[in-house]
């Protein structure tokens, strides 16, 4: 990962798309769009879920992830 980390400053949509391609990359995306496929766990794609929103968060400032985490 080279970009910059999202701080609410600069553009949003620049940054959603690098951090969509990342996703691609690590072949998680799919866990944010679609419905769990019948041949994959429930807990399976519950930890592949986990994964793709930690990717996410590690690509936050830190002044923006008291606004996202749960």
């Amino acid at each position: 990962m080279d970009f910059e980390k999202f701080d609410g400053k600069e553009n949003f949509t620049l940054w959603q798309q690098r951090v969509k391609n990342l996703l691609v990359q690590q072949r998680i995306y799919k866990v944010l769009t679609k419905e769990r496929p019948k041949k994959i766990s429930a807990k399976d794609w519950n930890e592949l879920e986990k994964i793709a929103f930690s990717t996410i968060w590690m690509c936050l400032a830190n002044q923006i992830l008291p606004e996202v985490c749960i």
